[in-house]
């Protein structure tokens, strides 16, 4: 018996590499985090929310489960609840170095923190309209 005899075969099973990931965080308010796990069905939070924040930057290229067709649901009061009404939870994200890079620019863009802007991106690939307003968008008023 020689050692590649011996050898035990090379088994294929387990996830493939899915290349250089970032990590990002969301900061998801109590509403947006259950609308997020009642809309994901079996599949993990964060793969979930790659593939949202793939196609909410434009790039359906880096979308992995193709397979899900989601039902957008149609009363999203839940989510739209105030920010206050529960503690935000962060999240993490591995997404794709060009999402990030994405993500990153449209917070800068609007002026808010890339945690929120990601909310924000989650929130609206789902169906919700923004649920607050941008620091731009508000403005503040002149001093006499």
């Amino acid at each position: 018996m020689t050692a590649s005899d011996a050898a035990p075969s090379v088994s294929r099973r387990g996830r493939p590499h899915l290349g250089p990931r970032t990590v990002v965080t969301a900061a998801l308010w109590p509403g947006l985090e259950r609308l997020v796990d009642g809309t994901r069905g079996p599949l993990d939070r964060s793969p979930f929310l790659a593939d949202l924040l793939s196609w909410h930057v434009g790039r359906a290229d880096l979308i992995r489960h193709h397979e899900l067709a989601l039902p957008l649901p149609t009363d999203c009061t839940d989510a739209l609840a105030a920010h206050s009404a529960g503690a935000t939870r962060h999240c993490t994200v591995r997404v794709h170095p060009d999402v990030a890079h994405e993500l990153e620019r449209g917070a800068s863009e609007y002026g808010m923190p890339r945690a929120v802007y990601i909310a924000d991106a989650i929130a609206e690939s789902l169906g919700v309209s923004r649920a607050h307003a941008t620091v731009k968008e508000e403005g503040l008023p002149l001093a006499m």
